[in-house]
């Protein structure tokens, strides 16, 4: 399905419905990102972001751009195809007192504006498995790391329980003519309209950052989505079970 999508056609989904809906305000954004995804919190957590060069690569709507100003980097891009998401962000940086402190750019979804190897570190949460072309996007990050840099972040992982439900609805000849583009959240609209969503096995996505000739390669899996609705005892679960009920596939590798 996603080889012959056209790159407008996802501009255009992304721009008319933005990941998590829009939002008019960082902090109050923050707070529902870290309840609804506390593992991508953990995962930013880790890598040391201080006095780094950082690209949020497929930043929508800047929360995570955001979030790791807190952790001190040298600069932040943040790189989206959605050109009006990216001007919101400048008014939502400017009203939470964080004017000019991320550098927003648009690109065409394939092709960075950036130059080579001028990056310490590049962070994808949930963005190139959206991708037209998604094996491009991740020679593009390695390219604008400098040696030694760190490739982070996050895809759907495939056989996992939401690839399954995911798959389900959306290829229910019933549920699609019920929910229109837009309705009942961002998630449900995003299982149906979404015009690219692939999933990837753990081994999969090691072969991808090897062709592009990654190093240090750590990929795993996590999150069931318990925690989401029940914080402490999902959190739980969650840590038990995420090797084999997690719905991501995470990874860090270095230039």
């Amino acid at each position: 399905m996603a080889g012959k999508i056209n790159g407008e056609e996802i501009k255009e989904y992304w721009s008319t419905f933005p990941c998590r809906g829009k939002w008019t305000n960082y902090p109050d954004m923050l707070e529902y990102a870290i309840k609804l995804d506390p593992f991508i919190k953990r995962m930013i957590d880790s890598i040391k972001l201080e006095d780094k060069e950082v690209l949020d690569l497929g930043c929508g709507q800047g929360i995570w751009s955001y979030y790791m100003l807190g952790k001190e980097p040298k600069g932040i891009i943040g790189c989206d195809i959605t050109p009006e998401v990216l001007e919101n962000n400048e008014i939502l940086l400017a009203e939470a007192g964080k004017t000019d402190q991320v550098a927003f750019r648009a690109y065409d979804g394939t092709s960075l504006p950036i130059e080579s190897q001028s990056l310490d570190v590049v962070i994808s949460i949930g963005v190139i498995h959206h991708a037209v072309d998604d094996f491009a996007l991740i020679r593009e990050a390695f390219r604008v790391l400098r040696p030694g840099g760190l490739f982070a972040g996050l895809v759907y992982r495939k056989f996992s329980p939401g690839h399954l439900i995911r798959w389900v609805l959306r290829n229910s000849v019933f549920l699609r003519p019920l929910v229109a583009p837009g309705q009942q959240g961002t998630f449900l609209s995003e299982i149906l309209y979404c015009p690219v969503a692939r999933h990837y096995s753990i081994s999969q996505w090691t072969k991808l950052l090897e062709k592009a000739e990654g190093k240090e390669i750590r990929v795993w899996s996590d999150y069931s989505g318990l925690e989401r609705w029940l914080p402490r005892l999902g959190k739980l679960v969650d840590s038990a079970t995420a090797g084999k009920l997690g719905y991501y596939v995470l990874w860090k590798a270095t230039k």
